[in-house]
């Protein structure tokens, strides 16, 4: 038997995911699952500057090569609750730009280079030359 406050605390979740909307809207972007050469390419040229530090110019042509690519996932994390300041912003843009990098390994148009499944990302695009920390993190090994 199921008391009274049981079933209103069941509509009221039922009634609340109805109005709950997913905020990104998938039809505004270009969904091609395909990454292109010219794509491949401005990934590959960008490397580090994926991390959009300190140094970043978003004037570079790359960028609007890509655009379709970062687009979504920058509307993503301007969807996401991440505390007001740098280390939490730092590390949102981190995430991008691994997502990113591991695309351009992964997806690479000429079908060299790409890995097996489960394998591990392992980064390196255009990355300085150090010893890989012990946790693997970019932070550690590239400029910021």
């Amino acid at each position: 038997m199921t008391s009274n406050s049981q079933v209103k605390a069941v509509r009221s979740t039922t009634r609340d995911r109805s109005l709950w909307q997913w905020p990104i809207d998938l039809i505004r972007y270009d969904r091609t699952p395909e990454l292109s050469a010219i794509e491949h390419e401005a990934l590959i040229a960008l490397g580090w500057d994926l991390r959009r530090g300190r140094c970043h110019d978003p004037s570079r042509p790359e960028w609007a090569t890509i655009k379709r690519l970062l687009d979504p996932l920058d509307d993503a994390c301007h969807n996401l609750f991440i505390p007001d300041n740098r280390y939490h912003r730092r590390c949102a843009l981190d995430a991008i730009a691994l997502i990113l990098m591991d695309l351009a390994e992964r997806d690479s148009p000429s079908g060299h280079g790409v890995r097996q499944p489960g394998s591990k990302c392992s980064a390196q695009i255009n990355a300085p030359s150090s010893k890989p920390s012990p946790a693997g993190s970019m932070a550690q090994s590239a400029p910021t």
